[in-house]
């Protein structure tokens, strides 16, 4: 709300380095297309791997952590949540909620609405269920390893004043975007921001200010988010992400907040994002390239690994191949299985186990 009150707005500065990002996020907007006719079956693969990964990075920045096989329950298999398991319950939420917006972003406006939908996805296994506004104070601190809290480091809006925040801030961005005086590339932090200033929800606002920063970019025709994982990124970068946030939350109240630490960051995981899908979709993936590049994840590795493990390194790359590569350096002698199935550890015991 407070980035887009008119005052703020009219005196917006935006540094260079913010407008050269913007300048090559519009270029890769353009490839876009040619990348859907050209690269269909890799996009394609791109788009399953970069929903798991969403799902694993935004979990495990709220230290939502599961085991692999009930990962691969839960994102692969798309089963439903255990009974009264919270971890499960969670990630299973941000699993149908990306899934809600990569396959309807086109009718989904950026409304109230909208945001009280995906909190109520996010939220759905969860006893308390979700869509509903805080009815506490939920500000942010800072904790010691055993849990007493250091300090507060931003107190969020009130309870009280959640309504009239969120109200003002849909109603801010749609008046921004359609007098068109700002880049709206540059309106997608200042909304991400003020939403997470306004921490609307009792739990679960960190994950939808990611969620949000998928769609607003949909929106706004920016589709990397549908093929490289925008969660994984920041999950990456986490440092840096609450290092700018904190930043650009100094005065937010008052109006004189800069915006530019958490705008510059904003962006630049969309065009690490774009540089990393133009990267994927120049490689060479025709079939003897595949099992190469199939075999050197599994050189990668350590000397003991699992097939998912292989999978997780060379993302683009076909089960049935990663199977076929795994069979062929059996046979050569280079690595041997202990266990069946997918669940099954392999060794490295030829030339390959000195790259571990």
């Amino acid at each position: 709300m407070k980035s887009f009150e008119p005052a703020y707005l009219a005196s917006l500065a935006v540094s260079h380095r913010a407008i050269r990002t913007v300048a090559a996020l519009t270029e890769y907007r353009g490839k876009q297309k040619l990348w859907a006719e050209a690269k269909r079956e890799v996009l394609e693969h791109l788009l399953k791997v970069a929903m798991i990964e969403s799902v694993e990075s935004s979990s495990r920045l709220e230290q939502i952590v599961v085991g692999n096989h009930t990962l691969d329950r839960l994102l692969v298999n798309d089963e439903a949540p255990a009974a009264e398991n919270r971890s499960q319950a969670e990630l299973a939420g941000y699993r149908d909620a990306i899934k809600l917006i990569h396959e309807n972003a086109t009718d989904m406006p950026i409304t109230e609405g909208i945001v009280r939908q995906l909190h109520s996805q996010l939220m759905k296994y969860t006893p308390a269920g979700g869509g509903n506004y805080k009815f506490a104070p939920n500000d942010i601190v800072e904790k010691s390893p055993d849990g007493r809290i250091l300090r507060v480091r931003f107190r969020t809006v009130q309870p009280i004043a959640v309504e009239t925040y969120m109200a003002g801030l849909h109603e801010g961005y749609r008046t921004a975007l359609e007098e068109g005086e700002i880049e709206p590339l540059i309106l997608v932090p200042l909304y991400v921001h003020d939403l997470l200033c306004i921490h609307p929800f009792s739990d679960g606002n960190g994950r939808i200010a990611r969620l949000m920063s998928v769609l607003l970019l949909r929106k706004l025709g920016y589709d990397v988010g549908r093929y490289i994982s925008l969660e994984r990124i920041i999950e990456e970068s986490k440092v840096t992400y609450y290092s700018s946030l904190g930043l650009s939350d100094v005065g937010w109240y008052e109006g004189r907040h800069d915006h530019a630490p958490f705008t510059e960051y904003m962006l630049g995981v969309a065009l690490s994002a774009y540089r990393e899908l133009e990267a994927n979709t120049s490689l060479d993936f025709s079939h003897g390239a595949k099992k190469v590049i199939a075999e050197e994840a599994i050189e990668a590795l350590p000397i003991t690994f699992r097939f998912a493990d292989v999978a997780a390194k060379a993302p683009l790359i076909k089960e049935s191949t990663i199977k076929a590569t795994l069979k062929k350096m059996r046979e050569d002698g280079r690595i041997v299985s202990e266990g069946r199935g997918r669940g099954a550890y392999w060794r490295k015991v030829g030339p390959t186990s000195s790259t571990s």
